[in-house]
């Protein structure tokens, strides 16, 4: 096994902090922690945090990879386990002993919560649609009557699936089948009454869908529709203790570009009222305080994601922590008022941390992480227009003055997203294995910085974006430990896509690499998942303008093209077709032996994400491969992919990558 091959497997094969709980009381605390082997297989250990001690506790280790864990009253906890091989998961109940009791088989399992009003356990997965229910056999082939054909990076019809379990009889309930209706990529909230859910339903309207949010009766399947999404879209959140309103994000979708604010929304009388109106932030609802009027926010804010607290009656909003990197699950304990939370960093994968006064407490949660090799610092660099920009750069401890080293430039998809915290498909860390220097900027349209930031990109694509970028490029090009000579742009759905383009518009670099990246946007907007969502992002006036493809025969440099077969945001065909461009039309085009220095990795079993470990693998050993192909001909310790076969792995299983 080469060095470059070890280093991405110790890295992929680190613990990893996957799922956090509590139960009502606050007297159980929970999480879970995956173990990756080198083939791919996942083990699960499940935590229990000492209350007096703050230290975890080891209650059970088990075979297969937990998909969900849930706290049911002092004594009882559920998980839900993927079966080996198989589509489907295990309900299982862990005993005293930490041993497992097998209660029931369903589909998969996203969510678990518990309802200590009714000792019951509201279990959410998401299954194939059943040709007849009576029947074991899936539906694969159906006529369609609406748009989209495919979702959810899948081309079967899935349909959401809801089920309680009584904990004392351990008896499963199947609840109305109308429940399918519900959207399978939205969050399902519980009622406190045990009776409904709040979530979001697709609608179908002149070719695209609309999203609205309703309550969903579990017993006989019934919906009431608490908004209709028309000039705004409300994503469902949590709901308070009484039943009586709901946290949700709104989406305001009929300005110059999307907004997002919190909102709170009378369950009973359909109202809705906007909170922190003067709060420059896009906020995400976690949970309610216990019998405050207040919530738990979290919000992307000047290049971390942060955690804090709303208020209902005042126009308020204050911050919880202020440390760097990213906070994700959040749990309120409902005496205390401390915050469990998993907390990551872009050297840290997660670690669950407990917040008291403003003050960070890691628990010990996983207890080892991966152990990188390399400097990161945030830096700050001033663009043309003397705003700035936040990029974190990563060295090699190799780099310096003496021995300078190639930048590879790593631009975020979104593009309405930032940088922060911790991604195993899009981390510095391999690359900086391989003696490379990464930067990793936030430009226009990133989140976390104002909605004037957002505003300059949107409806740009190409414009200032690029402009962000080539001004963070040459500013940290003038660096006397980077050599300007072996400079690479890369990333991942628009981050792909404006690694195209400025490949395609701009001498900058000397290769590209683009991972579900758009090709042409005039044919991209109406065969994504949701194209009303993506036609108020690019008018029509942008798309020809702004589109690679037409920019083909400018592109001189090397490029490596990734795509996943199952991808329905940024449909194959788009890398199909730029794959085929690329090899007919570009400057380093098939010569008459077929040759080209360009490159294309196909994933057939990975979505718009890499999700798998095999998956994720595979792509970082094409990319360190390709650039070393290009940056250390005379280095390179193991070959680049020869052709587009010589990149195809199989990819096996549902591994979280």
């Amino acid at each position: 096994m080469t060095k470059s091959t070890q280093a991405i497997d110790d890295f992929l094969n680190s613990s990893r902090l996957t799922h956090v709980a509590m139960n009502k009381d606050g007297t159980r605390i929970l999480a879970v922690v995956d173990t990756v082997e080198v083939s791919g297989q996942v083990s699960s250990a499940l935590y229990q945090i000492d209350q007096e001690k703050q230290v975890p506790i080891l209650l059970a280790s088990r075979q297969q990879r937990v998909t969900s864990v849930c706290a049911a009253g002092a004594e009882k906890i559920y998980l839900s386990e993927q079966l080996a091989g198989q589509s489907g998961n295990i309900v299982v109940e862990i005993e005293e002993n930490g041993e497992g009791r097998e209660i029931a088989r369903v589909e998969r399992v996203f969510s678990m919560d518990s309802n200590e009003h009714t000792g019951t356990v509201l279990i959410q997965c998401i299954a194939p649609d059943r040709v007849d229910r009576r029947t074991s056999d899936y539906l694969q082939h159906r006529l369609r009557q609406h748009y989209p054909v495919r979702t959810n990076d899948t081309g079967a019809v899935e349909i959401l699936e809801i089920f309680t379990l009584d904990t004392v009889t351990r008896k499963l309930r199947r609840h109305h089948q109308d429940l399918a209706q519900l959207s399978i990529e939205h969050q399902v909230f519980p009622h406190p009454d045990g009776l409904r859910v709040l979530a979001n339903r697709v609608r179908h309207s002149r070719g695209e869908i609309r999203i609205d949010l309703v309550l969903a009766d579990l017993i006989n399947g019934t919906v009431e529709v608490v908004h209709e999404e028309a000039d705004s879209r409300l994503l469902a959140g949590p709901i308070s203790m009484d039943g009586k309103y709901a946290a949700v994000q709104e989406m305001h979708l009929n300005e110059r570009s999307e907004r997002r604010s919190l909102t709170v929304v009378d369950l009973v009388a359909f109202s809705r009222s906007s909170l922190v109106s003067g709060w420059d932030r896009w906020p995400t609802p976690l949970a309610w305080y216990p019998k405050e009027k207040s919530i738990l926010v979290r919000a992307d804010d000047d290049g971390n994601t942060s955690l804090f607290k709303a208020s209902v009656d005042r126009d308020c909003v204050e911050k919880l922590a202020d440390d760097e990197g990213a906070y994700g699950t959040s749990l309120i304990h409902p005496r205390t008022f401390d915050i469990y939370s998993v907390h990551a960093t872009m050297r840290n994968s997660g670690h669950l941390t407990r917040v008291r006064n403003r003050i960070a407490t890691t628990l010990g949660i996983p207890e080892d992480q991966p152990q990188f090799e390399g400097k990161q610092h945030a830096i700050t660099i001033l663009n043309r227009d003397g705003i700035p920009i936040k990029c974190w750069l990563t060295l090699p401890h190799t780099a310096g003055s003496e021995t300078p080293v190639p930048l590879v430039v790593w631009v975020h998809g979104g593009p309405a997203v930032s940088w922060a915290g911790w991604r195993w498909a899009r981390s510095p860390w391999p690359l900086v294995a391989q003696g490379m220097a990464v930067l990793m900027p936030d430009i226009a349209m990133s989140t976390g910085y104002g909605q004037d930031f957002i505003d300059r990109g949107w409806g740009d694509w190409g414009g200032t974006p690029l402009n962000d970028l080539l001004d963070v490029t040459s500013e940290v090009g003038q660096r006397s430990d980077i050599d300007v000579t072996r400079k690479a742009v890369i990333g991942t759905s628009f981050g792909g896509y404006l690694a195209t383009w400025a490949a395609a518009r701009t001498k900058e670099f000397q290769a590209a690499i683009s991972h579900a990246g758009i090709w042409d946007l005039e044919l991209f907007h109406p065969t994504t998942d949701d194209p009303a969502r993506f036609r108020r992002r690019m008018p029509a006036a942008m798309r020809r303008p702004h589109s690679p493809r037409w920019w083909v025969h400018e592109i001189d440099i090397p490029m490596l093209i990734s795509q996943g077969g199952r991808d329905t945001c940024v449909p194959r065909e788009q890398a199909f077709l730029q794959w085929s461009e690329l090899l007919s039309s570009s400057n380093l085009s098939e010569d008459d032996q077929g040759q080209s220095p360009h490159r294309f990795l196909y994933l057939p079993t990975e979505g718009h994400r890499i999700s798998t470990i095999h998956g994720t693998r595979e792509w970082y050993r094409a990319v360190t491969g390709f650039l070393n192909e290009r940056f250390f001909v005379a280095k390179s310790e193991e070959p680049a992919c020869q052709s587009s076969d010589d990149c195809i792995t199989p990819v096996r299983g549902n591994s979280d990558g």
